[in-house]
């Protein structure tokens, strides 16, 4: 399934703050490209997927990557 910019950005906003960090350093952006961590989850969201819409395959390799994340929630119980 391929997912549209909205769904990503929905997939984005319901990460922790600690699993966004994660996010952006496994696709290699650096902090200085986004809005600040005091920024919404929200402008942080929609500022990583209009960078990566400039890439290529940037938005599939966040994809790929939030399909991975969302396959480990499914084995880790709620609150751990």
């Amino acid at each position: 399934m391929t997912y549209n910019r909205e769904e990503l950005l929905d997939l984005l906003k319901q990460l922790l703050p600690g699993q966004f960090e994660e996010v952006m350093f496994r696709l290699s952006i650096e902090a200085c490209h986004l809005p600040a961590s005091g920024a919404s989850q929200a402008e942080r969201s929609i500022a990583l997927i209009r960078l990566l819409k400039q890439e290529e395959s940037g938005l599939g390799r966040l994809q790929k990557l939030l399909d991975d994340i969302n396959w480990f929630k499914d084995f880790i119980p709620k609150g751990a």
